[in-house]
């Protein structure tokens, strides 16, 4: 009796475990993100995959485990919402077919170092350093106990505090409004390898590039995007930092 009692506890922590583990899958994304009070906004970009056989619909929920006074943030799934200091839960619903990932660019966590207080006129207030910490969970609907959910750190620094090598290359890239190229200047030769990404308005990823680790400068040719603003993004896997840009013809 025993030895069918073990069994039949071994099939209901096997059912349950099954049960509770997600389908979904996040990778391409980075925990932290450092900016400063300078920046218009700083930006998490992350993509998800689903590991089943079966579509998987699930629903976007972003919550504040730490906010400072005076940051907002927006959740954007193709389309972006609107910045908050509160909860929100994204309208509807979204299915990812049978191991279908999600295009770069379509998830992104985007952050406001500054806060509208007013719509007419239009008024923010003055950009506060300090540190947000949010919680995005994705939500499958006929799963719930499995979840997935990814936290991210928006670091805001004072530029006068600012000094690594990350931070240091986004302030000094050249020019800006550019036609044809923008160069990114180390100091150092920077200690690991870098991943660029250039993002257009509409969160679609346009270039992509690496910087080997020693590199000291690194150039990077735009002369195929279209007059336009731009983010470009700059991550060693472990910190992210984002500007925006401008290209002109």
């Amino acid at each position: 009796m025993k030895k069918y009692l073990l069994i039949l506890c071994f099939f209901v922590f096997g059912v349950s475990f099954s049960y509770s583990a997600s389908p979904l899958q996040l990778f391409n994304y980075v925990e932290k993100v450092v900016g400063a009070i300078t920046d218009d906004e700083l930006i998490a970009y992350a993509q998800l995959r689903n590991t089943t056989d079966q579509p998987v619909e699930f629903t976007l929920n972003m919550e504040f485990l730490q906010i400072q006074m005076g940051h907002e943030a927006a959740v954007c799934w193709e389309l972006c919402y609107d910045y908050t200091d509160l909860a929100f839960l994204v309208p509807g619903t979204t299915t990812l077919g049978p191991n279908e990932s999600s295009l770069p660019g379509q998830f992104s966590a985007h952050l406001h170092p500054y806060k509208r207080i007013s719509l007419d006129p239009l008024v923010y207030s003055d950009p506060v350093e300090g540190e947000t910490i949010i919680k995005f969970t994705f939500t499958p609907v006929n799963n719930p106990e499995g979840k997935l959910e990814y936290v991210v750190t928006f670091v805001v620094d004072d530029p006068s505090s600012v000094d690594d090598e990350l931070s240091m290359a986004l302030e000094g890239f050249y020019p800006n409004p550019s036609q044809n190229f923008i160069n990114l200047n180390f100091n150092n030769s920077i200690s690991e390898q870098l991943n660029i990404n250039i993002f257009d308005i509409n969160g679609n990823r346009v270039k992509s590039l690496t910087a080997p680790a020693g590199t000291n400068s690194q150039m990077i040719d735009v002369a195929d995007l279209a007059t336009g603003s731009y983010l470009i993004n700059i991550n060693n896997g472990k910190v992210s930092r984002t500007k925006q840009f401008q290209v002109v013809k």
